[in-house]
């Protein structure tokens, strides 16, 4: 992350995680014939394609991932068995 970055609450460090993961797959994800999922231990990113107040940073995010088409899931970070272990404080 940049420096900027890591101070971003928490929330925005998780949709920022999904939009560079996107951006990074974007030539493979544009042409997929199928909807792809996006898992994430961050329940209140459900709510994200339904938008209520975003700031202009989410916005921009937002638009960005307009071109994709996916469904996020949540997987609580208990049974997340794949994230990364170094993520986890347990």
């Amino acid at each position: 992350m940049k420096l900027a970055e890591i101070n971003y609450e928490i929330y925005n460090k998780e949709l920022l995680t999904i939009v560079k993961a996107l951006t990074k797959w974007r030539q493979y994800l544009l042409d997929a014939t199928e909807r792809f999922e996006v898992r994430t231990d961050h329940e209140n990113l459900k709510y994200f394609r339904e938008p209520h107040k975003l700031n202009g940073q989410q916005a921009r995010w937002y638009l960005k991932l307009q071109d994709y088409d996916f469904t996020l899931h949540h997987i609580p970070g208990k049974t997340n068995t794949k994230a990364n272990i170094s993520s986890r404080k347990d």
